[in-house]
């Protein structure tokens, strides 16, 4: 992962920091204007493999609901992904509550992870990835958390 992250920055990278590193070892800039060249640079660079992760992941979510549409056996398998997340998840908020709380059961079993992959097994199937890249949390991830690295 991280070797695709490094290899999608570099290039986008190395050429304006070979410029700005000529004009500091020629006396051009300060080194105070080298920090802040430097700093804009990355956050360029990085700001650009943001925007080429949010545009990779709309095309993909794209595509994967064209060939859905077109595909009865991936719309049979979409929907029988989904609907039994929902079961699960119905079945541990509502029917083991309900068990428990009348008595049917002294106590249940707890299932582990199993509702918390339902829950992502239901996000991946709406499509969280496309829609969490555009608004929320991780809208614009790289820029802002270099700049929070770089201010500490």
């Amino acid at each position: 992962m991280w070797a695709g992250i490094i290899e999608a920055v570099l290039p986008g990278l190395l050429a304006p920091l070979k410029d700005i590193f000529h004009d500091y070892i020629q006396g051009k800039i300060s080194e105070a204007q080298l920090a802040a060249a430097v700093q804009q640079a990355m956050l360029t660079a990085f700001s650009n493999l943001d925007a080429a992760l949010l545009d990779s992941i709309t095309k993909t979510y794209t595509s994967f609901w064209q060939a859905n549409g077109q595909n009865a056996v991936m719309q049979h398998g979409w929907a029988i992904v989904l609907y039994s997340q929902l079961f699960v998840l119905v079945w541990h908020q509502f029917f083991i509550p309900f068990l428990v709380t009348f008595g049917f059961v002294d106590k249940y079993a707890t299932s582990g992870a199993t509702v918390n992959w339902a829950y992502a097994l239901i996000a991946l199937c709406l499509g969280a990835p496309a829609i969490l890249t555009r608004v929320g949390p991780a809208a614009g991830w790289a820029a802002d958390n270099l700049t929070r690295i770089i201010k500490r």
